[in-house]
């Protein structure tokens, strides 16, 4: 531990608090109880080594509306398979529009697989191969990157097979420009379109949610990757959709003589889609590099996604209260505590960054913190965005925490205990105000990184503490 302190004098701050008091009022003693004694900031800025281990993490919560298809092999992160199985959100009733043309104006319906542009790890260019399979049962509860689909679908009957690319090679220069997404469609048998609009017609109390769809009509899909290397897809909403035609007429007049024309319009109707409020999961199959695993015997600290490896190890907790209860004063306030840990990429070919964000929570509640869809509450969970500048992960307002463990009569390891998990974070903002706007980012989601791979090296032998408190030595 290397400390560093910097004590600032609160006579400042005493004379704005006395500026505040005018008109005559007597306000002597007052300020004399105040002010006696000697009133110090102090920020106390700490190196620790945390003695972090890495711990294996193959087995982890894939539930999350990032789906990942595809297979990679990057020599210094290792190789990466992934399916995934979904259930869909259904619209209550059928769109107007569609609600009165007769069955035998529908066409066609396709599975769309929106790929946001660029949210690929890999070779945009190679070529993929892709089945889809109707589940033929309900999934089950506690899905995790394991989960084998194996029995809940009939491998020789695919609802479809389509082979793709991901990039935007194909499109004229125009599209090219603003295309937001690489999608795929993927054809799906007619039947299965007016099968789905005969009964939105005739008993739409199937619709009408999400369990009773999944229940009476259809468990979900399971989507796998049959062909192909060297790409993965993240795959941001998959989406069922009808396409039909009806029959539009039309009476134009000319010269007072009006004429009558009829023609068929093609249309196209989504009926349900992937949502935050079903469930999807991802099937992952990941397998260490031999160069990370030797980075870990060097005693180095790395962390991966999807799965792979965490981070655990023991809070300083103890030593910062120890140091904060062997100063002199009589009275204090804590300010703050924040934990820095150095951070960095680690070396590879693919261009794999080390992960967006980082929850820093108890180890004895991980399983809960995820099954229970919780977010960061900062007393016992926390977390800390990537600082590219700084390279480092910097979490904030671990004050509360401390402030629990100083009411305790014995700090016990399990509240020491704590680990590193990368994870996603589902944000909104919220503004207020009218002439003055203001906006708020709250987080509403928190869940295990499945967007796509990367690699984090920890510099936990040299993490950062910085306590800052006031204190008051009253004479």
């Amino acid at each position: 531990m290397k400390p560093l302190r910097f004590l600032l004098p609160a006579s400042m701050a005493v004379f704005a608090c006395g500026a505040l008091f005018s008109c005559g009022d007597d306000v002597n003693q007052i300020g004399n109880s105040l002010a006696s004694g000697e009133m110090t900031i102090s920020i106390d800025t700490m190196v620790y080594d945390l003695k972090a281990r890495a711990v294996d993490n193959q087995s982890f919560d894939a539930r999350s509306g990032n789906l990942l298809l595809g297979n990679i092999n990057v020599p210094e992160y290792g190789v990466l398979k992934s399916s995934f199985v979904t259930r869909f959100m259904p619209v209550s009733s059928l769109p107007s529009y569609i609600d009165t043309i007769p069955l035998n104006r529908i066409d066609s319906c396709k599975l769309l697989l929106g790929i946001v542009r660029g949210n690929i790890t890999g070779d945009s260019l190679a070529p993929q191969q892709l089945k889809v399979y109707r589940l033929n049962k309900q999934l089950p509860s506690g899905l995790t990157n394991q989960f084998d689909p194996t029995g809940y679908y009939d491998p020789s009957k695919p609802l479809g097979v389509k082979s793709y690319t991901v990039s935007g090679m194909g499109l004229n220069d125009s599209l090219f420009r603003v295309a937001t997404d690489a999608s795929v469609y993927v054809n799906l048998p007619k039947d299965m379109a007016t099968e789905v609009v005969s009964l939105y017609k005739s008993d739409p109390s199937i619709f009408a949610w999400p369990q009773t769809f999944a229940e009476r009509y259809l468990p979900g899909i399971y989507v796998e990757s049959s062909f192909g290397n060297g790409c993965l897809a993240n795959i941001s909403q998959a989406v069922f959709s009808v396409y039909y035609h009806n029959t539009v007429t039309t009476t134009t007049t000319v010269d007072s003589v009006p004429t009558t024309t009829t023609r068929d319009v093609a249309n196209v109707a989504w009926l349900f889609t992937t949502a935050p409020e079903v469930l999807s999961s991802n099937n992952i199959k990941y397998t260490v590099s031999d160069n990370i695993k030797n980075l870990i015997a060097q005693g180095k600290t790395v962390i991966t996604t999807p799965g792979g490896y965490t981070c655990r190890f023991t809070m300083p907790a103890r030593e910062i209260i120890r140091d904060y209860r062997d100063k002199e004063h009589n009275l204090s306030i804590i300010s703050n505590l924040m934990l820095n840990i150095p951070a960095q990429a680690v070396d590879n070919s693919f261009g794999l960054g080390p992960a967006p964000y980082l929850l820093l929570i108890k180890t004895s509640e991980v399983a809960d913190f995820f099954n229970n869809n919780k977010i960061p509450d900062s007393k016992t969970s926390f977390s800390a965005t990537y600082d590219s500048y700084n390279k480092r992960y910097q979490f904030n307002a671990l004050r509360d925490y401390l402030l629990s463990l100083l009411d305790k009569e014995t700090i016990t390891d399990d509240d020491l205990d704590f680990s590193l998990i990368p994870v996603d974070m589902a944000t909104e903002d919220v503004s207020t105000g009218y002439y003055y706007s203001s906006t708020t980012t709250y987080v509403t989601g928190c869940t295990p990184y499945t967007v796509g791979p990367t690699m984090t090296l920890l510099d936990t032998k040299n993490a950062q503490v910085v306590f800052s408190f006031s204190s008051q030595v009253i004479k």
